[in-house]
């Protein structure tokens, strides 16, 4: 919260803006250094501190408490829009993961499972590919919860449609939900956690 009151009158030139960006509110060692803004008004604010968001605090909380509950966690997937991508470690640097190779791997078979559904092309690539970024919370599954296997997904459309951008067209939104069902299933069975059990 911002702490102003919505009745008060705005000086002029003033601009009021609350919260930030989820998906750079995450605690990680590289927090707040990379592709983030220190005004509270941009798109890329990771806010004043890591989880001083209730829904990030939420989500961590949660996971934390299922770690500590003695459940095993064995990834971490998380969806956003847009671009058709799917995005492997890292996001805060472009530095190779020591588990590149099954990365590359478990994501090649992701996006033949979306290309097998309904024809849609999905890039395969790290994350900080896009754009390097600080406080993703696929970063800190990775960091804190010790998982190989944490992954982002954008969702359709692709870049090159990017008039269409956050406003999917609704006749698209099912033919999403199968390529993604689809590309989940290829996930988990490509999972390092199962992949060292056999």
């Amino acid at each position: 919260s911002s702490g102003i009151n919505a009745e008060w009158p705005l000086r002029p030139g003033y601009k009021r803006c609350t919260g930030s960006d989820p998906n750079r509110n995450w605690n990680h060692t590289d927090w707040g250094k990379r592709g983030v803004s220190t005004d509270p008004c941009s798109e890329v604010y990771p806010g004043g501190k890591p989880f001083d968001q209730d829904n990030t605090a939420a989500v961590r909380d949660h996971l934390l408490g299922l770690r500590d509950a003695g459940r095993q966690i064995v990834t971490y997937v998380t969806y956003h829009s847009y671009s058709q991508l799917f995005l492997t470690p890292y996001g805060w640097t472009l530095d190779d993961h020591p588990e590149r190779a099954h990365h590359k791997a478990l994501g090649d078979a992701v996006v033949k499972a979306i290309k097998d559904r309904h024809g849609k092309i999905y890039i395969n690539q790290k994350s900080a590919g896009l754009y390097p970024a600080s406080g993703d919370s696929a970063d800190w599954a990775e960091e804190t919860l010790g998982l190989v296997d944490s992954y982002t997904f954008e969702l359709r459309p692709s870049a090159e449609e990017w008039r269409i951008g956050f406003k999917l067209p609704k006749e698209q939104i099912k033919a999403t939900g199968e390529e993604n069902v689809s590309a989940l299933i290829a996930l988990i069975k490509n999972l390092k956690y199962f992949k060292d059990k056999n």
